[in-house]
């Protein structure tokens, strides 16, 4: 037996939810077959990866509240190391231009709604690219129907400039799913977001709100819930995943403050 390529469809773990697919066997290399829930260990492209542009400093934060959370991460393919976010002496990674560093976590989300709201992020001091697949933080696909999952993950990272290699590949968002989640990132000009139902509440809110004032966004079609001037910043072209302008779609509405998942 060489390569198989052909499976039955695909199969989705929840009805909705941030939901993505996944084969129900597939194979990485020769004679591998893997089934659902047996899945292997990202290849090193898959992880979510952070290219430094510059010197600088990479603190894992939590930005509201008192839920820590913990991850891992290595530094230019070297062994993984934990950390555990923190509000007031949160772990930081030297990091100078040129490095590449990878993340994963195997959490149901990076934001807590019971009680009071309480969501861990990354803070950069220094100029970086973000690419790679955004699933790596999650681990378990278990983990897909939950809410606020990335609220305000990357916020104020001044620094990042693309995230248009960054792989968002969850289909059907949930409530507050990635709120917030490049707010302030007032470098960042070019994103790609190719969910195809954006209808929750707040899943989009303010995804790029106070980003650069001109860049590009991708997304998946005509008519999705998207606002201008709420969600992106009103001088972004917007194409669908064909290249086809699609900016009369979206016209200027006045910038409503985003709020947080309910």
């Amino acid at each position: 037996m060489k390569y198989i390529k052909t499976f039955k469809e695909h199969t989705e773990f929840v009805d909705s939810g941030c939901a993505y697919y996944i084969n129900v066997a597939y194979c990485r290399k020769e004679d591998e077959v893997h089934y659902c829930m047996d899945r292997p260990e990202p290849g090193p492209e898959e992880y979510l990866t952070f290219t430094m542009l510059s010197n600088g400093i990479i603190g894992w934060v939590i930005k509201q509240g008192n839920v820590p959370v913990t991850i891992e991460y290595r530094l230019n393919g070297g062994e993984w190391t934990e950390i555990t976010s923190d509000a007031s002496n949160p772990p930081t990674i030297q990091v100078s231009a040129g490095d590449i560093i990878q993340f994963k976590g195997n959490n149901a989300s990076y934001t807590y709604t019971s009680g009071s709201r309480s969501n861990s992020g990354f803070y950069v001091d220094g100029e970086f690219d973000v690419s790679g697949n955004i699933m790596s933080m999650l681990g378990d696909p278990e983990y897909i129907n939950s809410e606020g999952w990335f609220f305000g993950f990357f916020e104020g990272c001044t620094g990042l400039t693309s995230a248009e290699n960054l792989l968002l590949p969850a289909t059907t968002l949930t409530v507050g799913c990635y709120n917030h989640m490049f707010y302030g990132c007032t470098n960042l000009n070019y994103a790609r977001v190719l969910a195809t139902d954006t209808s929750a509440d707040f899943c989009v809110g303010g995804m790029f709100y106070k980003a650069s004032s001109s860049g590009t966004l991708i997304i998946d079609a005509c008519g999705l819930a998207w606002r201008r001037g709420t969600d992106f910043p009103i001088g972004w072209n917007v194409f669908d995943k064909d290249g086809n302008d699609i900016n009369s779609c979206y016209p200027y509405s006045p910038p409503v403050p985003p709020p947080g998942p309910k």
